[in-house]
């Protein structure tokens, strides 16, 4: 039964996202959604301002629910 309900998520996977694509693409290049902050997905981020006095502290998260104190 597990390898069962592996073989359907992965071939319900393998048809839908060619469409979930298009769709997100779509909606990017058309409606401008999703585009603030794609750059920062995918870690293509500028160079960080020039350090001042002041000490830096780097925070990684995979949400920011996890980073909200």
């Amino acid at each position: 039964m597990k390898h069962f309900c592996r073989y359907i998520y992965t071939t319900l996977l393998v048809l839908f996202f060619p469409f979930f694509f298009v769709w997100f693409l779509l909606q990017m290049l058309l409606k401008g959604k999703y585009r603030s902050g794609l750059k920062d997905r995918f870690a293509l981020i500028g160079s960080l301002p020039d350090r001042t006095d002041h000490r830096r502290i780097w925070f990684h998260a995979a949400s920011v629910g996890e980073v909200l104190v």
